[in-house]
């Protein structure tokens, strides 16, 4: 079998952004919403102030994108649409879909960051500080995106039900509360940059657990933040790829000083094997930390359980086989 690209395809990847943009368009406008029931183009060209026969145009785009359905009359939501593009739908994932939107601009400037070891003004641990809503949207699709995957951390068979827990760089605080509704003995803690604070207050009000659950601002590089804290297990769930591999070497030292001698520290990060450039999308996951972030990159679990392992902890990981291709590893004291 032949694999290897032709123009054509290379043509397909360059026009990927129109579609993006078509998408995006129409997740900010709330279209999906509006198309909830079905309309004729005019009708849809009247909410949006939009001149009719560019409407149609539009929509005929969206259908051929089997995001919309058309009856030979009005427009109206495909399946996927209703299920993850409907803002009161469960399954909504449009907050991630406006987060990829806000990149554009910085996607841009790859040279620019490629020639800098110092963060610059658009990626998005500078913006979040000075953009209020872009940080709002950035939390709330993590927290979109964490829900499948809070299920892989629950059913582990190892919690107890008064077990210490700290979510470390717990951002949205999902996975922390998806545990203590299953643990109502168990309280814990999220450490995270003031960024993540008011979603993570948001998400431990809405679950009832303000009594249970504690954020703390702080900086999880820092060595005197783990000065007089002890835990039973530790969470660092899509976290690390935002450090240099010395920099997570030192967070996970750190979490051993505050480890309880029968704890584990559990971990979720993206696939990545031996060479760095399989499976794809997470090749293009780590770019995306590097355009994003000063030091981020992917790191490949079996070098991450190769530090854990250095440092006397006994380890196991397991694809979860999730559409982010990712790798759940959990690591005893021995």
């Amino acid at each position: 079998m032949d694999n290897r690209l032709t123009a054509g395809d290379l043509m397909d990847l360059g026009d990927l952004f129109q579609i993006s943009a078509t998408l995006f368009t129409a997740v900010d406008l709330k279209v999906f919403d509006y198309l909830s029931e079905p309309r004729c183009h005019k009708q849809v060209a009247s909410e949006y102030g939009w001149v009719p026969w560019k409407a149609e145009v539009f929509l005929k785009a969206l259908v051929s994108q089997k995001l919309l359905k058309f009856n030979g009359e009005s427009y109206y939501n495909s399946e996927i649409s209703t299920q993850a593009l409907v803002t009161t739908s469960k399954e909504y994932i449009g907050d991630a879909l406006l987060h990829e939107k806000l990149q554009w601009q910085l996607w841009n400037s790859i040279d620019d960051i490629m020639k800098t070891s110092s963060s610059t003004s658009l990626q998005q641990e500078v913006r979040f500080l000075a953009e209020a809503r872009d940080n709002e949207i950035f939390h709330r699709a993590m927290r979109q995106l964490a829900q499948p995957l809070a299920k892989s951390v629950t059913e582990l068979q190892l919690w107890k039900q008064n077990s210490r827990i700290l979510d470390l760089a717990g951002g949205h605080g999902l996975y922390l509360v998806k545990l203590l509704q299953k643990l109502p003995l168990a309280t814990g803690e999220i450490w995270d940059l003031s960024t993540a604070e008011n979603i993570a207050r948001e998400t431990i009000r809405e679950a009832n657990l303000e009594d249970r659950i504690t954020f703390y601002t702080k900086d999880i590089t820092d060595h005197a933040n783990y000065a007089s804290s002890y835990f039973d297990h530790i969470l660092i769930n899509h976290c690390l790829h935002h450090f240099s591999p010395q920099t997570v070497k030192d967070i996970l030292s750190m979490c051993l000083n505050i480890l309880s001698p029968n704890g584990s520290i559990i971990m979720i990060e993206s696939r990545l094997e031996k060479g760095g450039v399989s499976p794809p999308e997470n090749a293009m996951f780590s770019l995306y930390m590097m355009v994003n972030t000063q030091d981020g990159r992917v790191h490949e679990p079996s070098d991450i359980c190769q530090i854990l392992q250095s440092l006397g902890l006994d380890t196991y990981s397991r694809p979860l086989n999730n559409p982010g291709d990712d790798v759940l590893m959990v690591a005893h004291r021995r």
